[in-house]
């Protein structure tokens, strides 16, 4: 079932590479237009959000899909005991034991200790409170695609993250499309 991530040679497994932040940020740039693009042409009631309110919901969704996109993958491509390793986007992945890969040419200057435990503490997370579960109940493409669907449209994020929503008693309804999650 799991392609042997990390071997290019052998015939017809898919080839991953290491991730950088500056690759990590080039490919979420050029995902933002498409994916901005299709939640526009699929949910009429994104157009009746104001800027600001389509760039908070935009990074919201940013952030999930790259949580849930990067333990899908993972799940998908990675045996179980790899947990150093964790896909990233489809073709890239971190490797705990070798961060200062991902970390290289940063152009700000940071505590590169401080910023491994950052990194180390989060792919854990993600891996505790995501992939494990993941794993444990077979999750089909189907099923993370409506995942997909329900962490764009979460009006707790919306209602906790957003000034407006803040003051009204009942969050900002979706004309039927959602429900209470």
């Amino acid at each position: 079932m799991y392609r042997k991530a990390m071997l290019p040679s052998a015939p017809g497994l898919k080839v991953f590479s290491l991730g950088s932040l500056a690759r990590l940020s080039t490919i979420m740039r050029k995902q933002m237009h498409y994916i901005s693009r299709f939640i526009q042409e699929t949910f009429d009631d994104f157009a009746t959000f104001d800027t600001s309110e389509q760039h908070m919901i935009l990074h919201l969704f940013m952030t999930c899909l790259w949580e849930l996109e990067g333990s899908y993958w993972t799940y998908r491509n990675l045996p179980a005991q790899q947990i150093e390793k964790m896909m990233l986007t489809l073709t890239t992945y971190s490797d705990l034991n070798n961060l200062e890969y991902l970390i290289m040419n940063k152009d700000e200057p940071q505590d590169i200790c401080q910023l491994k435990q950052v990194i180390t503490s989060l792919q854990m997370h993600i891996r505790a409170t995501l992939l494990d579960q993941m794993r444990s109940i077979i999750l089909s493409e189907v099923e993370f695609v409506a995942l997909l669907a329900l962490s764009l449209w979460s009006q707790s994020e919306l209602i906790t993250t957003s000034k407006p929503y803040l003051n009204n008693k009942e969050p900002r309804q979706f004309e039927g499309k959602i429900s209470r999650f």
